[in-house]
């Protein structure tokens, strides 16, 4: 008769799991935030957020514990939303290296569109960019998210494509080419 699994191989894991846990729970106790926590396990603040957030009650999101760093996103699909300026600028234009190309909705997002065959965008935005642009129709996207970024720079980043993209939209300037010339940062 063939043996089962170990059980004790269950049991260590469990209790790795819980020291695990208790690491993240004292080391947020002892006053770091999403960014440090996610800087030592390899995570982008959010996805830190989201996979210790039980650790502790009353733990604030880092959209609240940084708002300065805080950006709103927008995914939709080609074939059934348009890029509108509203969304803002289009996460690809940012680079590869840009820090929400870990965030974890984003790779969440971008994996099930690979794996529905389908092509999804992501825009970037600054929050209160837009007057009621919070209020999300079907029609314009599928979801829209607060999260953050990692360092400051990546905001004037995301303000300089904003300002480009303005730019080249702008009605009243009489060399508007269209946002597809846009260069990424």
């Amino acid at each position: 008769m063939p043996a089962g699994p170990d059980p004790r191989a269950g049991r260590l894991r469990q209790y790795a799991e819980h020291a695990a846990t208790a690491v993240v729970r004292d080391a947020l106790a002892a006053g770091l935030d999403w960014w440090a926590l996610g800087e030592h396990v390899g995570l982008h603040p959010q996805a830190a957020y989201e996979q210790h957030r039980t650790a502790a009650e009353g733990l604030r999101p880092p959209a609240e514990q940084r708002p300065g760093l805080a950006v709103v996103c927008a995914a939709g699909l080609v074939a059934a939303h348009d890029l509108d300026d509203e969304c803002g600028v289009d996460l690809d234009d940012l680079g590869d290296d840009h820090s929400l190309t870990a965030e974890p909705t984003v790779a969440r997002l971008r994996a099930a569109a690979a794996a529905l065959g389908e092509d999804v965008w992501i825009a970037v935005r600054l929050p209160g960019d837009y007057e009621g642009a919070d209020d999300l129709d079907d029609d314009v996207a599928i979801t829209r998210w607060t999260t953050v970024v990692l360092h400051p720079d990546e905001l004037g980043w995301l303000r300089e494509a904003l300002a480009l993209r303005t730019e080249a939209t702008d009605p009243d300037d009489e060399d508007d080419e269209g946002t597809d010339d846009l260069e990424p940062l």
